[in-house]
């Protein structure tokens, strides 16, 4: 696991130092699960332009695709799916957290933010549904339109089939990273109604999340007003009741500050600068490096923190 941090940022609800790579102990791989069909019949406003799905990650002869540091950032999304990765029976809570990778909306970074998280989220306990929703985002609409009707769907779905996958109905959170964090915390404010016309009986359950993680989550503020939430965050006294925690590295932060777009592979604010001069690329490359470096230097021995697994499992 490579994307979670110091946990006690959760109760505090601040900025927290950066990236750690949580290390499960190494088992025999176990089976990918099935990949579920999101939606019954034709996606809701899909008009098959989009491309072939594929993992867009360029070749590196220093990083080959069975790396450990190699991300998978899948694009080109139009058929949007969830797996569901459930704990050993011995250590299932009920609890179960729809996981919506990072990617600006562009990509998804599949692995890194997606089926690493299912997997850290099964050490303690608590069920993983991992969400390939769809990117990048659709022309003519704003970014995070498909993206929403997929969580929205998803949630409604794993409550729908709560009983068939031994899942507590009243604790189903969603967890996301950068603009996975920005939809996660959009279905967080967007429940009341759904963003698409109901297909079927799980669109009659509650899309409400029970609880939210956003992990440096992007695009929570407008561009030309950043003391203001952006418009779809629509923040009500409902939504408060919710468990909600941020995670923000301080360098995503100054960059959403300043307008960049997010993403899983958001430069460091330092990076950001120097993309402006003829060896930016260069600069940025090296940046990269020393946050994979950084990733290493702390990765954490015991991923199943008490606070996290509290939050996470609803026992607070």
């Amino acid at each position: 696991m490579r994307h979670f941090y110091r946990c006690t940022a959760l109760l505090l609800m601040v900025c927290v130092a950066g990236p750690i790579r949580a290390q499960v102990p190494a088992k025999p791989a176990a089976p990918a699960p099935e990949a579920i069909p999101l939606w019954p019949g034709v996606v809701p406003g899909e008009k098959g332009d989009i491309g072939e799905e594929k993992d867009t990650t360029k070749p590196d002869p220093n990083v080959p695709p069975d790396s450990p540091n190699y991300i998978i950032r899948l694009g080109n999304v139009s058929t949007p799916t969830i797996s569901v990765y459930k704990p050993p029976a011995d250590k299932d809570t009920g609890a179960a957290v729809v996981v919506c990778p990072g990617g600006g909306y562009s990509i998804l970074a599949m692995n890194l933010e997606g089926t690493e998280v299912c997997q850290w989220l099964n050490s303690i306990g608590v069920t993983g549904v991992l969400l390939k929703y769809r990117v990048p985002a659709r022309k003519g609409l704003d970014k995070h339109t498909a993206a929403l009707q997929d969580v929205q769907r998803a949630i409604g779905m794993t409550r729908h089939r709560a009983a068939e996958w031994k899942i507590d109905a009243k604790r189903i959170g969603v967890l996301g990273f950068s603009a996975g964090g920005h939809v996660a915390a959009a279905a967080s404010n967007n429940f009341g109604e759904r963003t698409y016309p109901a297909v079927d009986e799980a669109d009659k359950e509650s899309c409400r999340p029970d609880f939210a993680v956003l992990i440096y989550p992007a695009y929570l503020a407008q561009k030309e007003d950043k003391t203001k939430l952006s418009p779809e965050l629509k923040v009500t006294s409902n939504t408060q009741s919710a468990r909600c925690a941020a995670l923000v590295t301080p360098w995503h932060a100054s960059a959403a500050a300043s307008g960049v777009a997010g993403g899983s592979d958001l430069p460091h604010p330092a990076s950001t600068v120097s993309a402006q001069s003829s060896n930016g690329k260069r600069e940025r490359a090296r940046t990269l490096r020393l946050r994979n470096k950084e990733r290493q230097e702390l990765d954490m021995k015991d991923p199943s923190d008490p606070i996290v697994a509290r939050i996470i499992s609803g026992a607070v």
